[in-house]
């Protein structure tokens, strides 16, 4: 029979097709065991794993003893992807193989991952480590040769499919801990391990990390559209849009719009996912109306696709129109209630439109199913931030050259006490000194203790206290009414009793003032807003004043980093009286044209820092003076230390003028925002 062996592996590397037939017939009606394995084997080279197994159930008859056959019946399973069969048949037999019971517990757990079933993955490759010792043991006892490197090899493979196992379970700390323990034992690591600890570091908001994992991938997979789309998300992270955008663009040449996948023509998934991020590439750079006109333009061509349906509705809610927003992702629940990203977007958007218990509720739900899910760890502190109580400290200080002096600081918490009611209390310290007028040094001390009520998402009623702490004296209130009902228009009524909010040149030592307004604001979008506002402060003196403005802001354009905007005001003041000791002109008219820009020089994630610049070119006309040139420039600087701490800080030079002669002025301010 040596002579039959020979010839087979002598036809093997001639022709396999003739050896397999020579074999049949060299072995028709043998039960010679060496027959019979050769023919298994040869099976088993033209992937034939299921008459091997047939072979080898014959030996096992025959030879029930002969743990070769059983051995090798069991790496034919595994083959054919019976793995639960091999590894019972492992259990069964105490003298299997421990690599080959290795791999049969560490092929269960990669189809367990497959599957989508990481809870049965874990408890797979707990067996697996339980009983690699025991197989050690088991082989040295009966004096079982093990070969070293192969064992090693499935131990590492069960080290990497359990870093796969803690990706599914969003367990980012741990793979980054296994990583980092391979790398320092110097082990080869694969590419889809580096590939998993890169979305590791990603979710763990260290994208350079992961950026020079995904790198390190594509150079073994240049082919590889997960490990491309991976580098995408990426480069937005860091901000690094126009890579990003070549990146995703070099991806949807390359990409087919039809795939044929077992026979049937279909939908590429690869061109739906470039298709949607081409969408919110545009607006993580702030391009929303170019977002809007690309999305659009996807929705007509594919009005069904829940990813761009996802999308557009993110992106209303991002242009401010919250009420839009939420009557798109109901549609998209409706459609497909298992898309997370709408998902949390339809809690958020129900959160925005003062359904708050039920945007909570829903978020609970979605933390329940997805626990340590990225998103839903995102949107839920999104959620918490905006739940905080708030204190904001702000003041200025204004000097006029020549002129009257001015420091103001005011301290307020807000606290919300439940989803319609939010408490706020607020201390204001003023120090004037009236040096133009001889009028000396003037403090003003004030509280306002008050409620904000918001029953819908229409409707939002302030009522407060107000008065002098230090005195008790000076007793007032507040009430305002604004009323939103669209995603558009916002009315307001304002009312004070006693105002302090009376321009430095206008304010009388002493005076009581009661001020009342009434306004209009319409906001298409992020792009464009206009407003009219008619506000009447009445002195104690019996003057009148009248302010009438007219203002807008449009967006010119708007690129990643940079944002150039402009804004026009238009202000129409008149005065009752003109015999009082302070600046009251019976006509006066200004009009200011506005440009400005604001860049961000850093941004990551919840960080960033910002400068606005503007430039204020205005035209001033007084009753019985000639028109006069007036303007301003400004500087401010913002910068958001996380997402519940901000600064900013500002400086303005202005020139105006007051009844014959030009000023300049001064003034600095500041705001410092801090939740908790």
């Amino acid at each position: 029979m040596i002579y039959l062996q020979l010839f087979v592996s002598f036809l093997v590397l001639l022709n396999s097709s003739l050896a397999l037939g020579q074999i049949a017939s060299s072995v028709q009606g043998s039960d010679s065991y060496q027959s019979l394995m050769s023919k298994a084997e040869m099976l088993e080279f033209h992937r034939d794993y299921f008459s091997a197994v047939k072979v080898y159930n014959y030996i096992l008859k025959q030879y029930p003893n002969n743990q070769a056959a059983f051995n090798l019946k069991m790496r034919a399973l595994m083959e054919l992807g019976a793995n639960s069969l091999a590894l019972e048949l492992s259990i069964q037999n105490p003298y299997s193989d421990p690599v080959l019971c290795q791999r049969a517990r560490g092929n269960l757990a990669a189809m367990y991952i497959r599957w989508d079933e990481p809870q049965e993955a874990i408890a797979a490759i707990q067996l697996k480590k339980e009983k690699q010792q025991e197989d050690y043991a088991r082989a040295r006892d009966n004096k079982i040769n093990i070969n070293l490197q192969a064992a090693g090899v499935e131990e590492n493979r069960s080290r990497w499919d359990n870093i796969l196992i803690l990706k599914e379970k969003n367990r980012f700390d741990e793979i980054v801990a296994d990583y980092q323990k391979a790398l320092q034992e110097k082990i080869e690591i694969p590419s889809w391990i580096k590939e998993a600890a890169g979305d590791a570091y990603l979710a763990k908001w260290q994208p350079k990390k992961a950026l020079s994992l995904y790198q390190s991938v594509l150079k073994s997979e240049p082919d590889s559209f997960n490990v491309k789309i991976a580098i995408y998300y990426t480069f937005i992270d860091l901000g690094r849009y126009q890579q990003a955008g070549e990146l995703l663009e070099s991806m949807d040449r390359l990409e087919p719009v039809q795939i044929k996948e077992r026979g049937i023509m279909r939908d590429n998934p690869h061109k739906e996912e470039i298709s949607y991020n081409k969408i919110w590439l545009l607006m993580y750079q702030d391009r929303l109306k170019k977002a809007q006109k690309i999305g659009d333009q996807y929705f007509n061509a594919a009005p069904m696709d829940t990813q761009i349906l996802s999308a557009m509705a993110h992106l209303y809610l991002w242009r401010g129109w919250p009420r839009r927003a939420l009557e798109e992702f109901r549609i998209i629940h409706t459609m497909d209630p298992s898309l997370l990203p709408a998902e949390l977007g339809f809690a958020r958007a129900l959160y925005d439109n003062m359904h708050q218990a039920q945007g909570r509720l829903m978020l609970k739900s979605l933390s329940g199913q997805y626990p340590r899910d990225p998103q839903v760890l995102e949107a839920k502190r999104q959620m918490d931030v905006d739940d905080m109580a708030m204190w904001t400290m702000s003041g200025y200080y204004t000097h006029e050259i020549i002129g009257d002096d001015e420091f103001y600081l005011s301290n307020r918490l807000d606290e919300r006490i439940n989803d319609h009611n939010q408490l706020f209390f607020e201390l204001i310290r003023r120090n004037t000194e009236f040096i133009s007028t001889g009028g000396g040094h003037y403090l003003t001390q004030r509280f306002y203790l008050g409620d904000i009520y918001r029953p819908d998402n229409a409707w939002k009623l302030t009522e407060a206290l107000t008065g002098d702490y230090n005195t008790g004296q000076r007793i007032g209130g507040i009430s305002e009414v604004a009323f939103t009902p669209d995603d558009h228009w916002t009315h307001t009524f304002h009312y004070d009793s006693r105002t302090i909010d009376i321009p430095l040149v206008s304010r009388a030592p002493g005076e009581n003032v009661q001020d009342y307004s009434l306004s209009s604001l319409l906001r298409l979008n992020e792009s464009f807003d206009t407003g009219l506002s008619a506000d009447l402060k009445n002195f104690q003196d019996g003057n009148a004043n009248w302010n009438y403005q007219w203002t807008t802001d449009s967006a010119i354009r708007t690129f990643a980093y940079w944002r150039w905007r402009l804004g026009t005001e238009f202000d129409a003041r008149t005065f009752s009286k003109q015999a009082v000791d302070y600046y009251s002109p019976k006509k006066v008219y200004d009009f200011y044209l506005i440009p400005n820009v604001e860049h961000i020089w850093y941004k990551l994630y919840e960080k960033q820092f910002s400068d606005r610049f503007y430039i204020g070119l205005g035209q001033q006309w007084e009753y019985s003076i000639s028109d006069k040139n007036v303007g301003y420039l400004r500087e401010e600087v913002e910068y958001k230390a996380s997402d519940t701490l901000s600064f900013l800080v500002g400086l303005t030079y202005s020139l105006e003028y007051y009844t014959g002669q030009h000023m300049n002025v001064l003034d600095t301010y500041w705001t410092v925002r801090q939740k908790f």
